[in-house]
C-alpha cells in the first residue's frame, strides 16, 4: 500500500505559568490526544517547551483555524481521512463503517 501523508499547519498552545497547579505533558507525551469539552478528538500533542516563568505544549489540530487558504476552504484532516479511506475501501468502526 502506498504511504499517504495527511497534514495541515494549523498549531495550538497552551500557557502554563511555571507557579501553577496545572503541568504542561513532558517528553514522552508527544502523540497524546486532544479532546475539547465534549470529548471530541480535535488534535494531537507533539511539543514541550519550558522558559523560566512558563511551560506550553504545542498541538496540531485536526481542523484549521486560519481563514486564509485558497478558494476560502479551512482544511479539515478529519474529513481528508475519511475520503481516502472511502478511496482506498479500507472500513473502520467510525470514520468509515460498513453500511449493511
Amino acid at each position: 500500500m502506498p504511504l499517504t501523508i495527511l497534514s495541515q499547519f494549523s498549531q495550538l498552545y497552551t500557557y502554563i505559568p511555571n507557579d501553577s497547579k496545572f503541568k504542561a505533558l513532558i517528553q514522552g507525551g508527544s502523540g497524546s490526544m486532544v479532546i475539547d469539552s465534549s470529548f471530541n478528538l480535535i488534535g494531537i500533542v507533539n511539543t514541550h517547551a519550558t522558559d523560566e516563568k512558563n511551560e506550553t505544549n504545542g498541538i496540531n489540530l485536526f481542523q484549521s483555524i486560519s481563514s486564509d487558504y485558497k478558494e476560502n476552504t479551512k482544511p479539515n484532516i478529519m474529513e481528508d481521512l475519511r475520503k481516502k479511506l472511502q478511496s482506498d475501501k479500507i472500513q473502520t468502526i467510525k470514520l468509515n463503517p460498513n453500511k449493511v
